[in-house]
């Protein structure tokens, strides 16, 4: 394994090592070599993979036997989780890097042909779908029978997920690329304008803002009543989820620059950026460790995640690869291969789709839930 460079800043030190084991784990994945993965985390080999025609932007879902993605090519995938085969596969009339989401037998996703879908999980027929007024490449939330989509037309829609009709929307000045997270009746969402809104879901109204240093593309995370946010230039925000006061903000723009969704597990949060994975006690805002071994293995950028388990840290990346770093001291334990690791610069093959994880158990890690079941 390549020497790693790890730098432990805390003052009591890293927390206790946790069992080096992700046993009996199966992680899917995919990227621009068009292929999605299903990998044996045990042995890091591959399981199977299903080849598409387009890069695989869209991070998986999964419902019983089967995972749901899409693809460039324009259509939407459902795979047998166990045989690598394709169960049914729906086309729409653009591009799809839109993260599906599942609720009630029901899959919901976007594509660039403006239009948010909602398919039965079964058949794959379609049940409605519902006209923006740009590109719908975005994630949905589903909570309590609403849809709720952040969209790049600068709306925020609210919308009856049963049959498609329009509940509320509410216009925003500028293009919405972060996807919603809600809880207790808040919809929470950043967007380039540089501001994170709370809007309440029942009526569409403003509860609060808060004015960031830079845009925020990438989604919230919210642990108990703290929200958390990375922007584009590596700011890394903090905020009371009630009222929008800033409890804290770590400046990581010379080492990070574009910040992924956080993760919060344990009372730390997880970041990646630019080539590092760091580690920030979320009560101190100390770093409890920061992986820098990544730097000159990969071609540009960390591309995909972070997805955190009980004990590693996922990331994609664009050399083609995933790796999983121990989340008690930032030690990088494997790699796992696709074939996009095979391309050579300048067209470097990356893992687009963040990571998801599952054990035989029926426990589901999504990149950007904070290491709890979906």
């Amino acid at each position: 394994m390549d020497s790693i460079f790890l730098l432990c800043l805390t003052l009591t030190g890293c927390p206790p090592n946790t069992p080096l084991s992700d046993e009996d784990l199966t992680m899917y994945t995919g990227g621009n070599d068009s292929i999605m993965y299903a990998f044996d985390i045990k042995t890091t080999q591959i399981k199977w993979f299903y080849k598409t025609k387009g890069s695989v932007i869209s991070s998986p879902a999964i419902f019983n036997d089967a995972i749901f993605f899409g693809s460039v090519d324009s259509c939407f995938y459902a795979i047998d989780t166990a045989t690598g085969k394709l169960k049914w596969s729906y086309k729409t009339d653009g591009s799809i890097i839109s993260c599906p989401y599942i609720q009630d037998k029901t899959v919901y996703f976007g594509s660039t042909d403006k239009n948010i879908y909602a398919l039965d999980i079964i058949s794959g027929k379609l049940k409605w779908k519902f006209q923006t007024n740009f590109f719908a490449g975005n994630s949905p939330i589903v909570e309590n029978g609403i849809l709720y989509y952040c969209s790049s037309d600068q709306y925020v829609y609210a919308i009856n997920a049963n049959d498609g009709s329009l509940k509320w929307k509410y216009l925003t000045p500028m293009m919405i690329s972060s996807e919603p997270t809600i809880l207790n009746n808040l919809l929470y969402f950043g967007t380039i304008e540089k501001k994170i809104y709370a809007i309440n879901t029942d009526s569409g109204t403003i509860n609060w803002t808060y004015d960031t240093k830079n845009g925020v593309q990438e989604s919230i995370t919210l642990h108990n009543d703290t929200l958390y946010a990375g922007d584009v230039s590596g700011y890394l925000y903090s905020l009371n989820t009630l009222n929008g006061k800033e409890i804290w903000i770590d400046d990581l723009v010379g080492e990070f620059g574009y910040l992924l969704s956080p993760i919060v597990k344990n009372s730390i949060v997880y970041v990646a950026g630019g080539k590092r994975v760091i580690a920030i006690n979320n009560r101190t805002k100390n770093a409890m460790w920061i992986n820098r071994h990544l730097i000159n293995d990969i071609h540009g950028y960390i591309s995909a995640g972070p997805t955190v388990t009980d004990n590693f840290v996922y990331i994609g990346a664009g050399n083609g690869k995933i790796y999983n770093i121990n989340i008690s001291n930032g030690v990088v334990k494997d790699s796992f291969i696709t074939r996009a690791s095979e391309y050579q610069p300048p067209f470097n093959g990356t893992v687009n789709a963040g990571p998801l994880i599952t054990t035989m158990q029926g426990k589901t890690y999504y990149p950007g839930i904070s290491g709890h079941q979906k």
